[in-house]
Protein backbone atom coordinates (compact mmCIF):
# COMPACT_ATOMS: atom_id res chain seq x y z
CA UNK A 1 0.00 0.00 0.00
CA UNK A 2 1.25 3.49 -0.72
CA UNK A 3 1.93 6.00 2.37
CA UNK A 4 0.32 9.36 1.47
CA UNK A 5 4.44 10.64 2.18
CA UNK A 6 5.66 8.20 -1.18
CA UNK A 7 2.82 10.24 -3.06
CA UNK A 8 4.80 13.14 -2.58
CA UNK A 9 8.26 12.53 -3.50
CA UNK A 10 9.73 13.49 -6.59
CA UNK A 11 10.27 10.16 -8.01
CA UNK A 12 6.65 9.08 -7.43
CA UNK A 13 5.96 12.55 -9.37
CA UNK A 14 8.24 11.68 -12.25
CA UNK A 15 6.51 8.15 -12.37
CA UNK A 16 3.46 9.48 -12.67
CA UNK A 17 4.36 12.52 -15.37
CA UNK A 18 5.98 9.91 -17.08
CA UNK A 19 2.73 7.59 -17.06
CA UNK A 20 0.71 10.78 -18.36
CA UNK A 21 3.45 11.30 -20.80
CA UNK A 22 3.06 7.70 -22.67
CA UNK A 23 -0.57 7.52 -22.17
CA UNK A 24 -0.32 10.88 -24.34
CA UNK A 25 1.83 8.97 -27.18
CA UNK A 26 0.52 5.51 -26.56
CA UNK A 27 -3.33 5.95 -25.95
CA UNK A 28 -4.89 3.23 -24.66
CA UNK A 29 -2.37 0.43 -24.80
CA UNK A 30 -1.02 2.49 -21.67
CA UNK A 31 -4.64 1.87 -19.80
CA UNK A 32 -4.44 -1.77 -20.92
CA UNK A 33 -1.28 -2.19 -19.69
CA UNK A 34 -1.92 -1.21 -16.28
CA UNK A 35 -5.60 -2.73 -15.92
CA UNK A 36 -4.32 -5.79 -17.10
CA UNK A 37 -0.77 -5.73 -14.50
CA UNK A 38 -3.41 -6.08 -11.68
CA UNK A 39 -1.95 -3.96 -9.28
CA UNK A 40 -4.64 -1.48 -9.16
CA UNK A 41 -5.72 -3.12 -5.82
CA UNK A 42 -2.71 -2.45 -4.29
CA UNK A 43 -3.35 0.93 -4.24
CA UNK A 44 -6.18 4.28 -4.09
CA UNK A 45 -3.56 5.94 -5.86
CA UNK A 46 -3.44 3.59 -8.93
CA UNK A 47 -6.85 4.05 -9.05
CA UNK A 48 -6.81 7.81 -8.94
CA UNK A 49 -4.72 7.64 -12.22
CA UNK A 50 -6.98 5.49 -13.89
CA UNK A 51 -9.68 8.22 -12.51
CA UNK A 52 -7.35 11.01 -14.25
CA UNK A 53 -6.70 9.32 -17.45
CA UNK A 54 -10.76 8.61 -18.24
CA UNK A 55 -10.96 7.06 -21.40
CA UNK A 56 -13.34 4.20 -22.51
CA UNK A 57 -11.54 1.56 -21.20
CA UNK A 58 -11.09 3.06 -18.15
CA UNK A 59 -15.10 3.96 -17.28
CA UNK A 60 -15.45 0.75 -17.65
CA UNK A 61 -12.97 -1.13 -15.55
CA UNK A 62 -14.29 1.64 -12.91
CA UNK A 63 -17.92 0.22 -13.69
CA UNK A 64 -16.84 -3.03 -12.83
CA UNK A 65 -14.94 -2.40 -9.95
CA UNK A 66 -17.82 -0.17 -8.07
CA UNK A 67 -20.02 -2.84 -8.94
CA UNK A 68 -18.19 -6.13 -7.43
CA UNK A 69 -16.97 -4.39 -4.47
CA UNK A 70 -20.84 -3.09 -3.62
CA UNK A 71 -21.96 -6.90 -3.58
CA UNK A 72 -18.67 -7.81 -1.64
CA UNK A 73 -19.46 -7.99 2.27
CA UNK A 74 -15.37 -7.88 3.07
CA UNK A 75 -14.67 -5.29 5.39
CA UNK A 76 -11.23 -4.85 3.84
CA UNK A 77 -12.58 -4.43 0.79
CA UNK A 78 -14.14 -1.12 1.85
CA UNK A 79 -11.07 1.07 1.13
CA UNK A 80 -10.65 -0.30 -2.30
CA UNK A 81 -14.84 0.16 -2.67
CA UNK A 82 -13.85 4.35 -2.15
CA UNK A 83 -11.23 4.17 -3.67
CA UNK A 84 -13.27 3.04 -6.94
CA UNK A 85 -16.16 5.17 -6.39
CA UNK A 86 -13.83 8.29 -6.33
CA UNK A 87 -11.97 7.56 -9.14
CA UNK A 88 -15.16 6.85 -11.24
CA UNK A 89 -15.66 10.29 -9.78
CA UNK A 90 -13.34 12.07 -12.01
CA UNK A 91 -15.00 10.92 -15.21
CA UNK A 92 -18.09 12.00 -16.66
CA UNK A 93 -20.13 8.57 -17.61
CA UNK A 94 -23.82 8.68 -17.92
CA UNK A 95 -23.59 4.82 -16.86
CA UNK A 96 -21.30 5.75 -13.74
CA UNK A 97 -23.97 8.21 -12.75
CA UNK A 98 -26.48 5.93 -13.02
CA UNK A 99 -24.37 3.41 -11.61
CA UNK A 100 -23.79 5.66 -8.12
CA UNK A 101 -27.41 6.80 -7.58
CA UNK A 102 -28.76 3.50 -7.75
CA UNK A 103 -26.24 2.35 -5.06
CA UNK A 104 -26.87 5.72 -3.14
CA UNK A 105 -30.54 5.51 -3.32
CA UNK A 106 -30.68 1.44 -2.16
CA UNK A 107 -28.10 2.24 0.54
CA UNK A 108 -30.40 5.39 1.77
CA UNK A 109 -33.44 2.50 1.84
CA UNK A 110 -31.80 -0.21 3.41
CA UNK A 111 -31.44 -0.87 7.30
CA UNK A 112 -27.50 -0.63 7.86
CA UNK A 113 -24.98 -0.57 10.55
CA UNK A 114 -23.62 2.66 11.75
CA UNK A 115 -20.35 2.27 10.98
CA UNK A 116 -17.46 4.43 10.10
CA UNK A 117 -17.32 3.03 6.82
CA UNK A 118 -20.98 2.76 6.04
CA UNK A 119 -20.67 6.92 6.33
CA UNK A 120 -18.00 6.72 4.80
CA UNK A 121 -19.38 5.43 1.84
CA UNK A 122 -22.41 7.53 1.43
CA UNK A 123 -20.37 10.43 1.75
CA UNK A 124 -18.05 9.23 -1.23
CA UNK A 125 -20.86 8.27 -3.60
CA UNK A 126 -22.44 11.54 -2.89
CA UNK A 127 -19.36 13.72 -3.63
CA UNK A 128 -18.21 11.63 -6.87
CA UNK A 129 -21.81 12.33 -8.11
CA UNK A 130 -21.50 16.18 -7.23
CA UNK A 131 -18.32 15.93 -9.04
CA UNK A 132 -19.96 14.41 -12.00
CA UNK A 133 -23.46 16.17 -12.08
CA UNK A 134 -22.85 19.59 -9.93
CA UNK A 135 -25.65 18.86 -7.99
CA UNK A 136 -26.05 17.77 -4.26
CA UNK A 137 -26.98 14.68 -3.38
CA UNK A 138 -29.02 13.86 -0.08
CA UNK A 139 -27.12 10.61 1.75
CA UNK A 140 -26.93 9.11 5.19
CA UNK A 141 -24.42 11.32 7.23
CA UNK A 142 -22.67 10.79 10.60
CA UNK A 143 -24.94 13.20 11.83
CA UNK A 144 -28.12 11.53 10.23
CA UNK A 145 -30.43 10.92 7.87
CA UNK A 146 -30.62 13.44 4.77
CA UNK A 147 -27.57 14.98 4.30
CA UNK A 148 -26.68 16.75 1.35
CA UNK A 149 -23.09 17.19 0.47
CA UNK A 150 -21.21 19.78 1.67
CA UNK A 151 -19.38 21.85 -1.56
CA UNK A 152 -16.30 22.93 -0.61
CA UNK A 153 -14.18 25.36 -3.34
CA UNK A 154 -11.67 22.20 -3.49
CA UNK A 155 -14.66 20.04 -4.67
CA UNK A 156 -15.61 23.49 -7.09
CA UNK A 157 -12.48 23.27 -8.47
CA UNK A 158 -12.14 19.11 -9.22
CA UNK A 159 -16.09 19.85 -11.01
CA UNK A 160 -14.27 22.93 -13.38
CA UNK A 161 -11.00 20.79 -14.31
CA UNK A 162 -13.57 17.53 -14.77
CA UNK A 163 -16.06 19.59 -17.32
CA UNK A 164 -13.18 21.46 -19.06
CA UNK A 165 -11.90 17.83 -20.59
CA UNK A 166 -15.94 16.45 -20.90
CA UNK A 167 -16.06 14.52 -24.16
CA UNK A 168 -12.86 14.78 -25.21
CA UNK A 169 -9.87 13.09 -24.50
CA UNK A 170 -7.87 14.59 -21.61
CA UNK A 171 -4.19 16.06 -22.33
CA UNK A 172 -1.58 15.43 -20.93
CA UNK A 173 -1.58 19.50 -18.87
CA UNK A 174 -5.09 18.52 -17.94
CA UNK A 175 -4.14 15.05 -16.69
CA UNK A 176 -1.85 16.78 -14.18
CA UNK A 177 -4.00 19.38 -13.18
CA UNK A 178 -6.72 17.06 -12.31
CA UNK A 179 -4.41 14.19 -10.39
CA UNK A 180 -3.08 17.36 -8.34
CA UNK A 181 -6.64 18.22 -7.63
CA UNK A 182 -8.03 14.90 -6.31
CA UNK A 183 -6.09 13.64 -3.55
CA UNK A 184 -6.59 10.50 -2.74
CA UNK A 185 -8.37 9.81 0.45
CA UNK A 186 -6.40 7.61 2.50
CA UNK A 187 -6.80 4.92 5.61
CA UNK A 188 -5.42 7.69 8.05
CA UNK A 189 -7.46 10.73 6.69
CA UNK A 190 -10.27 11.54 9.11
CA UNK A 191 -13.88 11.71 6.49
CA UNK A 192 -15.87 13.24 9.40
CA UNK A 193 -12.90 16.45 9.94
CA UNK A 194 -13.94 18.19 6.62
CA UNK A 195 -17.36 16.88 5.37
CA UNK A 196 -19.86 17.29 8.36
CA UNK A 197 -18.74 20.66 10.49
Amino acid sequence: MLRTSDLESPKHRIAVQVLFKSYDFFGDKVTNELIDSNRLSESDNLMRIIGVIGNKVCVKYLIDEVTKYSKSTKATDSFYYIASINSLGLVYNKDSVELLEKILYQRHNSEHESTDIYFSLNWNIARSLYLLTGERYIYDGISGKNVKVPITRGLQTIRNAIKQSDGTARSYNQMIVLYDLALPITRDNSFYSIVEK
